[in-house]
């Protein structure tokens, strides 16, 4: 309520806003009657995150394909619970074709497959991980924007998301559900494991739509 009452006082003097998404700003208009709001989407640093696969973590996991799941953070709001509910929703078949990369903080995990947890890792680091790695798996509950689906993507990383993040549903390569909705997901994670093609096309995909979301055209648009 105090962060209501904050908005509703901010927006009543009629105070320029930027918001970094299209969903904020019609929020912001819709429910305190805002008039200067613009929007300037966030941006990723495309010489920090790039395609830089590492060969011997590719050659460490034979033929299975990989999931990575980043566990950092407010972990209700980015669905932490609900990535776990999927990733034990996971059929047998599915077993001897996957491993679970984890980054951020260690996770208790019983699963039957291989789990492989690398803590909180430097930029350069993430960026081989994720470009290693052919699924990033996102199921957030909230976001005001989310840049690791972003960073993933332009490592070559096919993103399983939730309709959370406010541009999901216009980014080609996203694999996108409705937030909570476990069965969903699954079927995501499983048709991409089993459809090499399919995956192989989405990570070309996904690394040219990041290229949409360039840090320095944000600069330049905030600055403007």
């Amino acid at each position: 309520r105090i962060i209501d009452w904050l908005y509703r006082w901010f927006f009543l003097a009629g105070r320029p806003t930027i918001t970094v998404s299209e969903r904020l700003t019609e929020t912001f208009c819709r429910r305190y009657l805002a008039t200067r709001v613009y929007t300037v989407a966030n941006g990723i640093n495309l010489k920090t995150f790039y395609p830089d696969p590492n060969p011997e973590l590719r050659h460490s996991v034979g033929n299975r394909k990989i999931l990575f799941l980043m566990a950092r953070g407010d972990h209700y709001r980015k669905g932490f619970d609900i990535a776990l509910d999927v990733l034990n929703s996971l059929d047998q078949r599915v077993w001897d074709i996957v491993e679970l990369w984890i980054c951020g903080d260690r996770v208790d995990t019983n699963f039957p497959f291989p789990v492989k947890h690398f803590g909180v890792v430097s930029d350069d680091k993430l960026r081989q991980l994720l470009s290693t790695a052919d699924i990033f798996f996102y199921p957030s509950r909230h976001e005001g924007f989310g840049l690791f689906p972003l960073e993933a993507m332009a490592c070559g990383c096919v993103p399983v998301v939730t309709d959370a993040l406010p541009y999901a549903n216009f980014v080609e390569c996203m694999q996108v559900a409705p937030v909570g909705n476990v069965q969903a997901l699954k079927q995501m994670i499983v048709t991409l494991l089993d459809d090499r093609n399919r995956l192989d096309y989405l990570r070309q995909q996904a690394i040219r739509d990041a290229t949409k979301f360039d840090l320095q055209n944000s600069k330049e648009l905030f600055c403007r």
